[in-house]
């Protein structure tokens, strides 16, 4: 499917005049050499062959409800104006500073959840509750 989408953005992108010509026998011709040569041609928005390009593959554009639940889709996939979130990397803490921001987290709140804390460090729920267990004392 990445492949099709790729294809039919790049005839899209190649063809900045609008229209691609297409000679009787379906193949796609240039308007000059077809002007020289004095064949007839038919003149077809590119965007409209990327489409049917689509089409063939089981991806109908040209119906407005399958344009709707894809817009649909990609908006609730939607994070801060991205459809999709990129890969990222998280800041890498050590031990001590994880434990360090821990402490200043439950100094300002009494009732701090040491599960969100831990997704919101990246570091395991499991591995944040036996560091504190480790430096609390007995």
């Amino acid at each position: 499917m990445k492949r099709l989408i790729k294809e039919a953005i790049k005839t899209i992108q190649e063809h900045p005049e609008k229209f691609i010509y297409i000679d009787s026998k379906g193949k796609t011709v240039h308007l000059e050499d077809a002007a020289k040569k004095g064949t007839a041609v038919k003149p077809i928005l590119v965007k409209t062959k990327a489409v049917e390009k689509l089409k063939e593959e089981g991806l109908d554009l040209s119906r407005a409800d399958i344009r709707s639940d894809l817009y649909k889709l990609l908006d609730l996939l939607d994070v801060n104006g991205h459809h999709l979130q990129k890969d990222f990397s998280p800041k890498v803490y050590s031990k001590d500073e994880i434990l360090d921001k821990w402490m200043d987290y439950t100094m300002d709140d009494e009732n701090a959840n040491a599960e969100e804390f831990a997704e919101e460090h990246h570091v395991g729920y499991q591995t944040l509750a036996k560091w504190i267990k480790e430096v609390k004392p007995r």
